[in-house]
């Protein structure tokens, strides 16, 4: 009961005025519908609650392990775009392992959402050094 009852607090909260890192329009719960699609993983799933409200609360490694999530589809469907921003947002606050993701995003350019680019990559690089 007290896990639905999160994932409803969490839902409801969506539409907040203010954006929050995990929330864009179209919440992520359609594990209710999908718990019978044989796609679906809900075992990660409170993992992803967990996740959210860290990355809401703001810990920066939270966000990037939220945007890794979110890459993989690992307890919740697959977002590549969110992901990307999740990573990058921790990559802009400092977070080595989100810049080393971003760098690695640019060399290689990922599924249609970058395009490979050697100067960001360079940027990436750089800001590592930093």
């Amino acid at each position: 009961m007290k896990f639905v009852v999160m994932c409803l607090m969490i839902f409801l909260n969506a539409g907040d005025a203010h954006e929050r890192f995990v929330f864009s329009g179209s919440p992520d719960y359609e594990c209710f519908q999908d718990l019978h699609d044989p796609d679906w993983d809900p075992c990660p799933f409170p993992d992803l609650v967990r996740r959210m409200e860290e990355a809401n609360a703001g810990n920066i490694g939270s966000i990037f392990e939220l945007g890794l999530m979110y890459l993989e589809g690992a307890g919740t469907r697959r977002n590549v775009e969110k992901a990307v921003r999740l990573i990058e947002s921790a990559a802009i606050q400092g977070y080595k392992d989100a810049q080393k993701k971003m760098e690695f995003f640019f060399m290689n350019g990922l599924e249609g959402v970058l395009e490979k680019d050697n100067k960001k990559a360079e940027y990436w690089r750089r800001m590592l050094d930093t």
